[in-house]
């Protein structure tokens, strides 16, 4: 089960010259589910730099490829979420062909919280980790429970 959806058409731009998806451009795609995700929980990326003065980047990536994406296909982005501890969440992904239901990309990456000003580590503001917390997913919190 997912947090969110996100639907992504795959653009001529997107592709390589054998029409299929630049592996790049998955980041983008993920990118673009994470705003969703971050919209489900009511914020968005300036709101938490606003109101919790922390940035959120990405310390950790890993994913599988299982099929390719070819230009003007429809592709499903799925995320979770995993709190691991204070100051570190996992977003698990994977993206699906609509049409064929075939998976292409699973994987997961991890993100820190870091003080605004100094880059510093932080705990997550506790108003942001309690979003967090309540959005997890019941496979992620017993995923979670393992690390």
């Amino acid at each position: 089960m997912s947090l969110t959806r996100t639907e992504i058409r795959v653009q001529w731009a997107d592709a390589d010259p054998a029409q299929i998806v630049w592996h790049g451009n998955f980041l983008r795609y993920l990118d673009q589910a994470e705003q969703d995700l971050f919209g489900a929980l009511g914020l968005t990326y300036q709101s938490i730099d606003a109101r919790f003065a922390v940035i959120l980047p990405r310390t950790r990536f890993q994913c599988t490829f299982r099929s390719p994406a070819r230009v003007g296909d429809h592709l499903v982005v799925e995320l979770s979420v995993m709190v691991l501890h204070p100051r570190r969440i996992r977003v698990p992904f994977t993206i699906t062909n609509r049409e064929t239901e075939r998976r292409v990309l699973e994987g997961d990456y991890e993100m820190a919280c870091v003080a605004r000003d100094t880059f510093a580590p932080s705990d997550f503001p506790p108003a942001l980790f309690e979003l967090f917390v309540r959005a997890q997913t019941p496979e992620a919190q017993v995923r979670g429970s393992a690390d």
